[in-house]
């Protein structure tokens, strides 16, 4: 849900004012403006724009190899939901999941800025001197602690993440902090 600086630079009031369409788009043919962000063995993440909403979003799709495949396809739907479920602070809110192009899957959430914190690390292990700056201890400390909170807050209903890692957990430009990848949990406790 990674998208460049420039995509956030301001509002655009030509997106605010327009009035509702009369022939709403619907499902994935409503996107438009597509941007890769990220390529998995299994799913791709782009970012795309939203018409209807008039922002920018995060877009996942489960690749055309795996479509077919019942246990990707069961997977990517559970990620899908588990995280749309998890609603924290500390998570990406899931918008939408739909089907495309007769029966691909895809699942659409919030667009975020920032880097993850391995690429962080990485830089400090560098002795770069303006994310030594940027990320002090203090600052480290607390972006470990929100994804101790998500991942208690998942705890408690039930999910454990089981790929928690410095790639999966995302530093956003504005000190946010948010877990991703949830398509591996494990749901260890569930109601009727």
């Amino acid at each position: 849900m990674n998208a460049s600086r420039d995509t956030f630079s301001q509002i655009m009031l030509r997106s605010t004012d327009l009035d509702f369409p009369d022939d709403l788009p619907t499902g994935y043919g409503k996107y438009s403006e597509f941007e890769p962000i990220a390529r998995g063995a299994k799913a791709e993440l782009r970012s795309c724009w939203d018409p209807v909403m008039g922002r920018r979003i995060a877009i996942k799709t489960l690749r055309a190899e795996c479509a077919r495949d019942t246990t990707e396809r069961r997977r990517f739907l559970r990620e899908a939901r588990i995280t749309a479920q998890l609603q924290h602070p500390n998570t990406v809110p899931v918008y939408e999941i739909g089907r495309y192009d007769g029966d691909c899957l895809y699942f659409t959430m919030k667009c975020i800025a920032g880097e993850d914190l391995f690429k962080v690390l990485q830089r400090l292990s560098w002795k770069d001197r303006v994310t030594e700056e940027s990320f002090p201890r203090e600052r480290l400390v607390e972006v470990v602690i929100q994804a101790c909170q998500a991942c208690a807050y998942a705890h408690v209903h039930g999910v454990v993440h089981r790929d928690l890692k410095p790639e999966n957990i995302w530093v956003g430009e504005f000190g946010e902090v948010k877990v991703l990848d949830w398509g591996v949990t494990k749901v260890t406790r569930h109601t009727t």
